[in-house]
């Protein structure tokens, strides 16, 4: 896509995003590079009073490659009795760890398989179900911080009963 940042927000305090070749895929891809996660990141959708809108959100799946540093990346649903809650996988968290309103969740890559792309695929239904007791019913909002490449951000639905 000749705007593959349409949509979202991006903030770049102490470092920045840009389109880069990477060497590996011999493809374009997103660098988010920041002295910190919270000063480097993109967020969609681009405005706060905005939500994505995937109704019955079933598999969430980012390609991305670790870059050395931190990184995090947090997705946004409203469950099954309407409350909003955040999952955020980062490579800061050591173990899961559950808030009525955040699941703190460990990213590493595989062992041996650091600084290589990786299709990291979360269970929105599972994860919230499990955290929460409800499933998700609507993906609100994804943000993704640095330090990584990303080449791709999907998600899957739910067929319709």
């Amino acid at each position: 896509a000749d705007e593959p940042l349409s949509g979202w927000d991006v903030s770049a305090r102490n470092g920045w995003v840009r389109r880069v070749k990477d060497e590996h895929i011999r493809e374009r891809c997103l660098e988010l590079h920041g002295a910190h996660p919270d000063s480097c990141y993109i967020t969609l959708p681009a405005r706060l009073d905005e939500v994505v809108g995937v109704k019955r959100p079933q598999v969430f799946t980012i390609v991305l490659k670790l870059t050395g540093g931190h990184c995090v990346v947090e997705v946004l649903v409203r469950d099954e009795s309407g409350q909003l809650r955040r999952l955020r996988l980062s490579t800061s968290q050591s173990s899961t760890r559950v808030s009525p309103f955040l699941c703190g969740i460990p990213l590493r890559a595989p062992r041996g398989r650091e600084g290589e792309w990786c299709a990291l695929s979360l269970d929105l239904q599972d994860a919230t179900r499990r955290a929460y007791g409800k499933g998700a019913f609507e993906l609100a909002r994804v943000q993704c911080h640095a330090s990584c490449r990303i080449w791709r951000v999907m998600v899957t639905t739910a067929p319709d009963a």
